[in-house]
């Protein structure tokens, strides 16, 4: 019964996760799933089926890589499944991920049967930072945030952050608005202010299409503490903070809480 159950699961995830797949009686099928590409994770779990419909062995599993640098598939990784086939991942980390460049991926089941070949573009060095920053306030209530993006080839989407202190929290939480954007062109933002009587700052940020950030920049005297969030792609995430980092525009960054 237990077998049984499995294997109904492994038919199901099959169905849902991998489009397309099907699988005669007794045919050994395999199939790798597309992970999230570009990326800037270099820990991934690359998920596969293999089922074999009234197998009565394990199905061997070997998972191959082809780097930037090789000439041809290399393995990496033996699995074994249960009888009948099931679901399961291969351990992409960071010794196979290493460089920026392309990668290819494929699975093959006892030696013979191989799966599809997926692709990941890894790419961990961000765009650059955003220029020609700006600031007006353009009513009592209202501001009007103007910026360049650079000239990078990378760039395509700009992120907004506000704080009404001289420290401002800049992580993927905090984003107060986004505009997408390609490289060397001009944008602007216009916010409200939730209180008309305060003084509020601003820094401004880049993100590329593997969601690599690039530095800040914004107002003077102010200094933005920088939380990067860190998504492992088909296994869940973690947050992990960092130090602060001076907003880049201006020629005077005091610390955090001085008055100009």
């Amino acid at each position: 019964m237990r077998y049984k159950t499995l294997l109904f699961t492994a038919l199901s995830i099959a169905v849902l996760v991998f489009p397309g797949f099907s699988h005669a009686a007794g045919e050994l099928s395999v199939r790798l799933g597309q992970p999230k590409t570009p990326t800037n994770q270099n820990n991934l779990k690359l998920t596969f089926v293999a089922l074999e419909i009234g197998g009565t062995n394990n199905i061997s599993i070997s998972c191959y890589k082809k780097s930037p640098s090789d000439g041809d598939y290399v393995k990496f990784q033996d699995l074994s499944l249960i009888p009948g086939g099931n679901t399961d991942f291969c351990n992409v980390g960071s010794s196979i991920l290493s460089s920026s460049g392309t990668y290819y991926f494929k699975v093959i089941a006892n030696g013979l049967k191989e799966s599809n070949v997926v692709t990941v573009t890894y790419n961990s060095s961000g765009p650059s930072t955003p220029g020609s920053y700006s600031k007006e306030k353009i009513n009592s209530c209202e501001y009007r945030i103007k910026f360049k993006t650079a000239d990078d080839g990378r760039t395509v989407k700009v992120e907004l952050f506000r704080s009404d202190s001289y420290s401002i929290s800049v992580s993927s939480g905090n984003v107060l608005a986004s505009q997408n954007i390609g490289p060397n062109q001009e944008g602007s933002f216009v916010v409200g202010a939730p209180d008309c009587n305060k003084q509020y700052y601003f820094a401004i940020r880049a993100v590329d299409n593997a969601d690599n950030t690039s530095g800040t920049t914004g107002d003077d005297f102010t200094k933005t503490i920088t939380e990067t969030n860190t998504t492992i792609t088909s296994s869940g995430g973690s947050n992990s903070p960092q130090g602060a980092i001076p907003v880049t525009s201006g020629s005077q960054v005091q610390a955090v809480g001085t008055a100009p």
